[in-house]
């Protein structure tokens, strides 16, 4: 017999129409703070975190072009 498992969502998160996260840039920051821990593939922690991988990578490049020293 296979037993169930169940995937307790919050509520309060906002989700895109296939159930990805929504994230304020706050949340963005500490996504990729968890990202840089994980050392899991940018594919493979999008897809265990309900994140849209485009949307990531874009972070991912925001957050970069902010610590490049323009000089």
């Amino acid at each position: 017999m296979e037993s169930l498992e169940t995937e307790v969502c919050n509520e309060l998160e906002k989700r895109d129409g296939l159930g990805r996260r929504l994230l304020s840039k706050d949340q963005w920051s500490e996504v990729l703070s968890a990202y840089d821990r994980s050392g899991m593939t940018q594919k493979g922690f999008c897809r265990h975190e309900g994140l849209n991988h485009n949307s990531f990578v874009y972070q991912l490049s925001l957050r970069r072009s902010k610590t490049v020293d323009p000089n």
